[in-house]
């Protein structure tokens, strides 16, 4: 509950209280709110014939993790290879400038299988 938004603070914490004084089959219920119909409480519904206890204990043991991959940066033979593509496909070469962030130049002597292009 502390990574909540403030708003949903209050409706989780009462929603938690419900689930622990209830005696009932937690997996058969649902904590409901609706501020249009002006309710908030405990609401019995059916599982899905998917959901196995397993799927449960998964979901509840689960830890969000975020996994942050920098982009790497092609190689020059990639880029290459790029440039060549796009312009088979018809594009001009200041097009291709753009597209790949270098100099219509390099373009130009990429095409070109330039000497110094291994």
């Amino acid at each position: 509950m502390d990574f909540e938004r403030v708003q949903f603070r209050k409706l989780l914490a009462e929603a938690t209280k419900m689930f622990a004084a209830s005696e009932k089959d937690k997996n058969k219920w649902s904590y409901v709110y609706d501020p249009e119909a002006n309710f908030a409480g405990m609401m019995e519904n059916s599982l899905p014939r998917c959901w196995t206890p397993s799927l449960s204990k998964a979901y509840a043991d689960a830890k969000p993790t975020i996994e942050v991959k920098t982009p790497q940066k092609p190689t020059r033979e990639e880029r290459i290879t790029k440039v060549k593509e796009l312009r088979k496909h018809g594009f001009s070469l200041g097009e291709i400038a753009k597209m790949q962030g270098i100099s219509k130049s390099t373009v130009k002597n990429y095409l070109d299988n330039y000497p110094y292009i291994k």
